[in-house]
Order: C-alpha cells, then structure tokens, then sequence
C-alpha cells in the first residue's frame, strides 16, 4: 500500500454516515470503570445529549471555546490515568458513541509540547459516530511549556511515543468491553505535533492505526527546533538585523508581485514557490534610509538567511529548509520576537543541556545540533518499520512554520516514507 488519496481520508475521517445500531444503556457505561487493564485506573459516567462543559484549557493550551461542543450525541465518557512507569501520570479520555458508532476508533493528537487534551478534535470525531480517544501526553502544562522535561526521562518518553501508544491499547479494550466488539478500523488524525505523533506510531507501533492522517507533521524534531533558532539568529541576536512585522508585509508584496504570474494565473498565490527566485535586495532602503516599505542592509542578509536552509557552517550540511518565498506574512512566530520559539529553546534548555539559564545565542550549529541528535537516540525521531496508510497534508488556513512555509520538509519526510514502504 502507498500513500492514500485526500478525497479517501476525507471519507474515512469526515465523515461518512454512521452505522445506526442499538442504543446502550448507562449501566453499560458505568461498568467500564471495573475493567482490568495493566498499570490504568479507569474512571467512567453517562453524558447526556448537550450536556458535556469542557474543562478549563490551561495557560497557554487549546482554549476551550463552549460553542464547539454545542450539540455534542450522547456518549459514555472514560477516563484514565496511565502509569507505564514509575514517574507516569498519563491522562487520557475515551469518548464512545451511546448510539450510532460507526465501528471505526479515531485517535486524535497534540501540539507544541502538549500538556493538555485536545477536546475540541475529539469532539468533531464524536459528530462524525466515532469511538475517540486523546492524552495529555503525561503532563499538564502549555503547548510552548518543555519545562515538564527537565531531569524527567520516563515523562519524554511518555511525551515522545509511549503516551499516545498505551492510550490506544487502552481505548481499544475499552471499545470493546463497552460494545462487545472491537473497532474493525482504527486511524490516527493529527497536525504539528499530532503529526509527528502519527509518524512515531508508524515506526514504531504500525499496528496500532489502519490510516493515519499527518497534518504539518513536526518531524525530524531536532533539526526542526535547530532551524528556528537559526532564523532567531537571523533577526534576534543583532538588534540591527531586526525586521519589524510591517516589513513583512513589504517584502511579502515585493515577492506576489515578482512571482504570482509564474502559474499563468495572478490570484496572489504562488503555486510553486520554490520557482520564485526574488532576493530581499529588491526592496532594500536608500543609503542612509529606514521605512516600513524597504529593508536595510542588514535585514536584507537576515532575509536571505531565512530564505536559505539552516546549514552547519563546518561541514555546510543542511540542518533544515530553508522558508520558502510567498511564506513572509507567517514568521512572526519565528522571527518576530521579542525571542525565539519556547518550544525550540525549551528543547534545548530542559533535553540538550538540562540547563533552565541556556542563553540560545550561543548555539552551536556545529556541535550543538550534533549533541541534540545524539541525545535524542530515535526517541523523537525515527524510521519507519513496515508500510501502512499515512496521508500527509500541509496546514490551512495560514502560513505554517513546519510545513506550508518549508515544504521542502514534507516532501524529504514522505520520500524517506515511501522508500520505507518500498524496502
């Protein structure tokens, strides 16, 4: 099997019509809170059609706006504390269909560092007659929050892959206990860090999903967290290579209007950004001059830094792609400051160095990347073991650091993907 076509994910997780069977009872659901299973303490009641209220998102998690669980069936909510090891404290929820299930399971995933179950996925599977399951990965905190990392191996790892694998063997038991079979299809659906969760599964436990849907997949994780410390290198570390938000917009125009014809089509979309060739030196601001319409000197070397992939400057290797042209109007997270991405240099504080005061400015893309890459060992990144199903798909909406803005990461990610199939 290879990759599968959008238009089939969209069926399998958007949602054809349940199969419509018998209604369970609530004594069917309260008995799932005696179910055995190894190391899980399972907890489980009846909520009633419209009835469920979300738990308050903690600072820096997924808010929980109330109308997206507006009309939410009937289901028997599970849930659970895992405990795989002996500093585990995994939480995770099952939501099980009352009526309705379709006999499918979906698993959906996190972002950032997680820290926080992610209700509102679960709820649209619910919709769509699913079986549902989701963790917080073994620690409560922010989704730009490392800090659960620090001097914690077993919780990493639980973040890493463990988490996400033993809340499946655990809701597929549930599942089964609850409906007296188990679910015939299970898939996986997440995006950014849900994506990299999908990508460990397969690597590790492909047995676990029939399919599963990556979005903006935040993988190879330690040249990823490198790459945005480069492109805060680029602007952050030289007050003088700083570039305001509103340049952004400048340089974004500079670029539409260079290459938006490349396509035939001028709808201000670059269909193939890696065709546009557009130097920041373009726009740069007369001798002596500053506005918000040009770049000065040392912006226009930051941009080109941004432009052009991470590399190690011993060995010129490439450490990460570079941001592509056409992706201008999405660096705030990463080049807009005040200072870098916390997830990156949380990364490298609480994993690489364990040290809570690591300033990024003295990065290494030498010898600190190597360290980070043999830290890690494969707990964060991987390979693949045998082939499945996986569809890989860049994020919506807006510009995306990971994958809409590099997508020649995605594109290294599903050739090394494909060659594990082929193997």
């Amino acid at each position: 099997m290879g990759l599968k076509l959008l238009a089939g994910f969209l069926t399998l997780l958007g949602l054809a019509a349940p199969l419509h069977g018998q209604s369970l009872d609530a004594s069917a659901c309260e008995k799932l809170a005696s179910l055995k299973i190894e190391h899980v303490s399972l907890a489980s009641r009846s909520v009633g059609a419209g009835e469920f209220s979300p738990p308050a998102s903690p600072a820096g998690g997924v808010p929980n706006a109330p109308q997206a669980f507006a009309n939410l069936p009937a289901m028997c909510r599970v849930t659970a504390t895992l405990k795989p090891s002996s500093d585990s404290d995994i939480k995770m929820e099952v939501w099980l269909p009352v009526s309705g299930w379709n006999g499918k399971l979906q698993g959906v995933g996190n972002g950032g560092w997680a820290g926080s179950i992610f209700y509102f996925m679960m709820a649209n599977a619910l919709r769509g007659g699913y079986a549902v399951v989701a963790t917080d990965t073994g620690h409560a905190g922010g989704m730009g929050d490392g800090t659960f990392a620090f001097n914690h191996p077993e919780k990493l790892t639980d973040f890493a892959w463990r988490a996400v694998h033993e809340m499946t063997i655990t809701a597929k038991a549930v599942s089964e206990a609850y409906y007296g079979s188990a679910p015939r299809l299970s898939y996986w659906n997440g995006c950014s860090t849900g994506g990299r969760q999908g990508l460990k599964e397969a690597q590790r436990y492909p047995s676990d999903y029939d399919g599963i849907l990556d979005g903006a997949p935040a993988n190879y994780m330690t040249h990823l967290s490198s790459h945005s410390l480069w492109v805060a290198h680029a602007t952050l570390k030289d007050p003088a290579s700083y570039i305001p938000k509103e340049k952004f917009a400048a340089l974004h125009k500079a670029v539409i209007d260079a290459c938006d014809g490349l396509d035939a089509v001028k709808d201000g979309v670059l269909e193939n950004p890696r065709q546009c060739k557009v130097d920041p030196k373009s726009i740069e601001c007369p001798a002596g001059t500053d506005a918000s319409t040009c770049l000065t000197p040392p912006q226009v070397e930051a941009a080109r830094k941004i432009y052009g992939p991470a590399r190690n400057p011993r060995t010129g290797a490439e450490i990460f792609p570079g941001l592509e042209r056409g992706s201008e109007m999405g660096w705030g997270a990463l080049a807009g400051g005040p200072a870098p991405l916390s997830i990156s240099t949380d990364h490298f504080k609480y994993i690489v160095f364990k040290d809570p005061q690591w300033d990024y400015r003295t990065l290494d893309f030498d010898k600190d990347v190597a360290k980070a890459d043999e830290i890690d060992s494969g707990l964060l990144v991987g390979r693949l073991q045998r082939s499945g199903d996986v569809f890989m798909r860049p994020r919506c909406a807006k510009p995306c650091v990971i994958d809409a803005v590099a997508p020649k990461n995605r594109q290294l990610a599903i050739l090394k993907i494909a060659s594990a199939f082929h193997s």
